[in-house]
């Protein structure tokens, strides 16, 4: 029936781990919940103990496979048809969360969603929540509007073998797009996303310094894609920052956003760690990166 598939790095899975093995016992179905940690540096001990739940495999292991290759290795040791995806560091909302999975198990895949908690964290957290409330966090009409755009890994139902004819492209290291790009072949395929209303809270916020970070590592993995499929126009043309910065490169603006970039960009960081930043700035923060790494 269901095969849950948690990637575990430096995240305690207690929580979540318990509240879908009840949920899943409740239902009355068979299922597994597979967790792997990708070389964590804290919390294994913590993590391991969930083993000892029925149903429950948890794998260590001896070096860190990363977003694209641990979610692969997840799908190929799963035993069940319908492969449920969640990231460790989701909070469950809803009693009914699985059963409302089982009521989609006819459907190629199913994204559940994503929220934010309504309570706004310390400072230095502050630019992430900002973030995901008001760009990650979309409400089911939205989500339908264009169901293969802005494919999110964090909560979703995938046939088995529809994942495993795709996988995720383990070319893309660390963080950002793999889900781009899996997204992307689904669409080639003609295989539509259904939305559903079953979200789960991101919990796992990142410091401001940490979470711009990974968003430069994200916007390496874009150039990487665009060296990859050149001639993929269709990749490209639902990645808001990518279609800005060949719409400035054909235009030849791309020197101008680069100078700016090199002088204002200490200013765009520190509105950003404050406590009114502005999208505006990170989206322009994004385009002059790529125009300054192109």
């Amino acid at each position: 029936m269901l095969s849950l598939l948690i990637p575990i790095y430096n995240f305690d899975t207690s929580e979540l781990v318990y509240e879908l093995h009840a949920q899943a016992l409740n239902a009355n179905i068979n299922f597994e919940i597979l967790l792997v940690d990708d070389f964590s540096t804290e919390l294994k001990e913590k993590n391991s103990k969930l083993q000892n739940l029925k149903h429950v495999v948890y794998e260590e292991l001896t070096c860190n496979f990363g977003r694209s290759k641990i979610r692969n290795y997840l799908a190929g040791k799963a035993k069940y048809d319908n492969l449920i995806f969640l990231d460790c560091d989701s909070g469950i909302i809803s009693i009914d969360f699985i059963e409302k999975y089982i009521q989609n198990v006819d459907k190629k895949i199913v994204y559940g969603g994503r929220i934010y908690a309504k309570k706004k964290p310390d400072a230095n957290y502050y630019f992430h929540w900002y973030y995901g409330v008001n760009r990650e966090s979309q409400k089911i009409e939205i989500r339908k509007q264009n169901p293969n755009k802005g494919f999110q890994t964090n909560n979703f139902m995938i046939k088995s073998e529809i994942f495993n004819n795709i996988k995720f492209n383990e070319t893309i290291k660390g963080y950002g797009h793999e889900d781009t790009l899996f997204g992307y072949e689904l669409k080639n395929r003609k295989i539509e996303i259904t939305h559903i209303d079953n979200p789960v809270i991101h919990l796992g916020l990142e410091k401001t310094d940490d979470f711009l970070r990974k968003t430069k590592n994200g916007l390496n993995n874009l150039i990487v894609l665009t060296n990859l499929f050149p001639d993929e126009n269709g990749l490209f043309e639902d990645i808001k920052v990518l279609d800005y910065f060949f719409k400035a490169k054909k235009f030849y603006f791309c020197g101008l956003i680069k100078l700016m970039y090199l002088i204002f960009n200490r200013l765009i960081y520190w509105n950003l760690k404050g406590k009114n930043p502005k999208l505006f700035l990170f989206d322009f923060y994004k385009l002059g990166f790529l125009c300054l790494k192109f």
